[in-house]
């Protein structure tokens, strides 16, 4: 999820069991109370025992399930593929009743149209209407007590000099976001360069609180919850140190920055942790660091790794 050539992959290959998380005896006939105050969530289903104890134990929720582009339209044409999203969507939330809170990833050409092309046209409407609101309608009426939203929506290339652009961005999309319940906008973390373009690590906690502040009041004008993407590396789009680990106190300052912006607004309801660790050991261990590359016993190293950071998570949020 955190660029396409991550992402596209990972869907096809690490996340064909998310039903595995749920078991069929879980029940919940009504959809979940968000709360008041911000809550963890974990968009991920590669970590062991350790870490799912973890998890329970602190009170981090693992209901987040994740429907990618690869079961929405796996012909890659543009078109949902209606059959294959609800079996994708049954096997993320096997009971008809349960609840949960469920993301539509879409990141191919109708997420880039949506923003390019101009309102009205032909190609705007077709990604808004045909692929977009169509997905989340099917997914709505198949698990009506799961809330439902786009990942990565609205777009994170607000800058402080350019608000009015974002804003009417924002604007052009308001039928789509009317059908969204949760806002889920992506805030990856880049090594040199994030949102503003400004450099180094320190700036980009600034640049992410003055995004979270904007996209919150326009969360206000159309009363949707917000609850941002995280990960625990930097974004793979960086030249130095794509999909590496961020050093824990980074990850803290940044997560820190996020949670003010938040804190006080009842649209805040959280963060969505998401990773794919494991999808990368597997398949691109060359981008990992030397340390990664050589654990002789990944899966203990990746439980060990999410409770660290996960530490860290919590106490942001406080």
């Amino acid at each position: 999820m955190a660029t396409k050539q991550l992402g596209r992959v990972a869907r096809s290959l690490l996340f064909p069991v998310l039903s595995l998380c749920v078991t069929a005896s879980t029940t919940v006939a009504q959809k979940l109370a968000l709360g008041n105050a911000p809550r963890l969530y974990v968009g991920m289903d590669d970590y062991g025992t350790t870490a799912g104890n973890f998890f329970r134990q602190n009170n981090i929720s693992t209901q987040v399930r994740i429907i990618y582009e690869g079961s929405i339209d796996p012909q890659r044409v543009h078109q949902v593929n209606a059959d294959s999203l609800r079996a994708a969507i049954t096997r993320a939330f096997p009971d008809p009743q349960q609840g949960g809170i469920g993301v539509l990833d879409i990141e191919s050409a109708p997420y880039s149209t949506m923003r390019k092309a101009d309102r009205g046209s032909a190609d705007f409407n077709s990604a808004v209407n045909d692929y977009f609101i169509k997905a989340i309608r099917i997914a709505k009426a198949t698990r009506p007590n799961v809330y439902w939203g786009f990942y990565g929506l609205p777009y994170n290339n607000f800058a402080r000099n350019s608000a009015g652009s974002w804003d009417a961005t924002c604007q052009k999309l308001s039928p789509l976001f009317q059908e969204a319940d949760i806002l889920f906008p992506s805030l990856y973390e880049r090594n040199s360069r994030f949102l503003t373009g400004a450099d180094l690590n320190s700036d980009n906690a600034d640049n992410v609180q003055g995004f979270m502040q904007h996209i919150l009041s326009f969360a206000v004008r159309i009363n949707k919850p917000v609850m941002p993407f995280i990960w625990h590396r930097w974004h793979p789009s960086s030249a130095r140190d794509a999909n590496h680990v961020i050093p824990q106190d980074e990850f803290s300052r940044y997560l820190q920055s996020i949670t003010k912006a938040g804190k006080g607004n009842p649209l805040f309801k959280g963060i969505v942790w998401w990773g794919a660790d494991v999808y990368l050991y597997r398949y691109h261990k060359d981008q990992l660091g030397d340390d990664e590359r050589q654990q002789n016993n990944f899966s203990d190293y990746h439980d060990s790794l999410l409770m660290q950071y996960g530490k860290s998570a919590l106490k942001a949020l406080q």
